[in-house]
């Protein structure tokens, strides 16, 4: 135990761990077919981070995931050949724009997840 942290009396404190709240913000009723561009509304707006848990394609169906801020959007990256990728840019409000990539079957977007920290607080 060389790495706790002690007081000036020897006792073991305890770090302040940051809770957070989880909340499914967003889901694909269809996540094994293409998935071409489209606005998303995000059921809700007490998040201060989202993830997209997205398959690789259509027809391989490893998880991935990406994380970005409120209000910010981020990339689906697919490592292929030719670097598939989706862009999910904020529109306003709950709503993002999620373009199709050079192929609808790749990056293909199952569930986003809103993450509300209370480190960000």
């Amino acid at each position: 135990m060389n790495n706790v942290l002690k007081d000036k009396n020897g006792n073991i404190l305890n770090p302040k761990i940051p809770r957070y709240e989880e909340f499914v913000l967003w889901e694909n009723s269809n996540p094994t077919a293409d998935f071409n561009t489209q606005n998303i509304v995000f059921s809700s707006d007490s998040y201060d981070v989202y993830e997209i848990y997205y398959y690789v394609s259509t027809t391989n169906q490893q998880m991935l995931t990406a994380k970005s801020l409120k209000g910010h959007g981020t990339r689906l990256m697919i490592p292929t050949d030719q670097m598939q990728y989706r862009t999910l840019t904020y529109v306003n409000g709950n709503t993002y724009s999620i373009n199709t990539a050079s192929d609808p079957s790749y990056a293909v977007p199952v569930k986003i997840i809103g993450y509300k920290q209370s480190i960000l607080q």
